[in-house]
């Protein structure tokens, strides 16, 4: 594994990072029992850097790796977001998850199809996201984060100074080592670095998004935040299951000896301004095939 610093944070991170979106307890699939193996595969080849938020699986996620990294936590390099509101249909179908697999089939594709029609409202008062990052301290089973960034906020909401001078303040008392945002689009991405003194930003970036190689990687300032890099497969578009919707990738992949999967994640590695290439695994030979672009 290759490891280098996270901008200017003076922050050590592995090259790859571990998405924790889908580790935990979740109402429409169930999860692999083996998740504790998977977590500790990532560790023995190497990832040292975990992603997470306070929402995902409603918190379960940031309560399995606190489970998991108790006792060694001075070893990892933990991420969480904040800003996010928990929809009310959620929190119903997490109490009903030990009743999910009587009512799952009864729903059929209709329950794909709530939960994409159920919006995520934000939530960026500082009292609000200090209340956030209580519950994610306690669930991670530590008294600082290594990165905090602010959850998807729209650029009008990321327009409010109090936030800026609330993380700065939590990085002062060693709450937060680093802060920032992560972001939908370069123009968000860019807007911060023009208005606002952050540490990290969190980015989509891969083969079919683009976007940011026209704009925000050549910022005057790209070089003195961190950039973690997210969804390198296009949410599942970029694997060998979906990519036959992208023959011109496939072909690419065919003539540089590789699968789809690794061709795409090698083409985000590559790019010098990014500092860690984040990606989610819940089986074991998922998540070596992925490593195998990093040795």
């Amino acid at each position: 594994m290759i490891y280098n610093e996270l901008g200017k944070t003076g922050i050590t991170i592995s090259r790859a990072g571990y998405g924790c979106r889908g580790i935990g307890k979740s109402f429409l699939a169930d999860k692999p029992q083996k998740i504790d193996e998977v977590i500790e595969t990532a560790i023995d080849h190497g990832i040292t850097f975990f992603d997470l938020a306070d929402v995902y699986c409603n918190g379960d996620s940031e309560e399995i790796i606190g489970r998991q990294l108790q006792g060694r936590r001075e070893r990892f390099i933990l991420a969480t977001k904040g800003g996010k509101i928990t929809p009310t249909l959620s929190k119903i179908a997490n109490r009903l998850i030990p009743l999910a697999p009587l009512i799952r089939p009864l729903l059929g594709h209709r329950g794909k199809k709530i939960q994409k029609s159920v919006s995520r409202k934000n939530n960026f008062d500082t009292g609000y996201l200090k209340t956030q990052l209580d519950g994610s301290l306690r669930r991670l089973k530590t008294d600082y984060v290594d990165c905090y960034f602010l959850h998807c906020p729209t650029l009008e909401e990321m327009k409010d100074h109090n936030i800026y001078k609330w993380m700065q303040e939590e990085k002062k008392s060693g709450r937060i080592r680093a802060f920032g945002l992560s972001v939908y689009t370069p123009d968000e991405a860019i807007w911060a670095l023009d208005h606002q003194e952050i540490d990290i930003l969190q980015i989509p970036y891969h083969l079919l998004q683009r976007e940011a190689e026209q704009s925000l990687f050549k910022h005057k300032l790209i070089d003195q935040v961190g950039i973690v890099a997210r969804a390198p497969l296009a949410l599942g578009e970029l694997t060998p299951k979906n990519a036959v919707n992208h023959p011109e990738i496939i072909a690419a992949a065919t003539e540089a000896g590789v699968t789809v999967t690794e061709y795409a994640i090698q083409f985000v590695n590559k790019n010098p301004h990014v500092d860690n290439v984040l990606f989610g695994a819940t089986k074991k030979e998922n998540l070596l095939s992925n490593l195998g672009v990093f040795k």
